[in-house]
Formats: structure tokens, C-alpha cells, sequence
């Protein structure tokens, strides 16, 4: 009977210390989470500005893969690739506003500005 309730006892403590490590463990992923949505959305309003719409298509639900996602490293991992998607964007868009902006000189600018074009 008293090793029954001490064996009792301590498969309790076991279970609540594996509740607590798992709640650290929700809690870590969380935060990890709430900081890659935060670090995302601050990369893609720089300027200029980038949509979702405007990554390549395998990112561009990824506040959905990001909540899919169980494991710090693979949250990592998806942020590593979606900032270099970002920057590779961000690029392109970039030559396509100034090869606007220079057409637009060739077109409309002065002497100086037609010849920098």
C-alpha cells in the first residue's frame, strides 16, 4: 500500500514535469513563431515594398506554413529561405523600377538626363 502511494506520487511528479517542459517547449515555438512573423512582415515593408503575392510561389502562404510548423529548426530554416526570397524580390524589383525610371528620363528628361539614361 505505501509503495503504491509513493510509486502513485511519483509518476504524478514525472507527468507534471513532462507538462512543464512540453508548455516551455509551446511556449519557445510561440515565441519563435510571433518573431518570425514579425521579422517577415518588417522585411517585406521596406521599401519598395513587397506583397505576398510578389514572393515566389512556394512562400507566398507562409503565414500558414509558418503556423504548420512544429519544430524551431524548421521555423529556422523556412526564415532563412523566405528572407533570401525577399531580398531576390526585393532585386528585381528594384531593376524594374529604375529601367522605368530611365526609360521615363530617355523619354521626358532633359539633355543631361536622356544622356545618363
Amino acid at each position: 500500500e505505501e509503495g503504491e502511494r509513493k510509486q502513485k506520487e511519483k509518476k504524478e511528479a514525472e507527468e507534471k514535469k513532462k507538462q512543464a517542459t512540453e508548455q516551455a517547449k509551446q511556449q519557445e515555438l510561440n515565441q519563435k513563431r510571433d518573431n518570425f512573423i514579425t521579422e517577415i512582415t518588417t522585411a517585406l515593408n521596406q521599401e519598395p515594398k513587397l506583397t505576398d503575392n510578389e514572393l515566389s510561389s512556394q512562400y507566398q502562404n507562409w503565414p500558414q506554413q509558418i503556423n504548420g510548423l512544429t519544430d524551431i529548426q524548421q521555423i529556422t530554416n523556412l526564415q532563412a529561405r523566405l528572407l533570401a526570397d525577399i531580398q531576390a524580390r526585393r532585386q528585381d524589383k528594384k531593376s524594374a523600377q529604375e529601367v522605368k525610371e530611365d526609360l521615363k528620363k530617355a523619354q521626358t528628361g532633359t539633355k543631361e538626363e536622356k544622356e545618363q539614361a
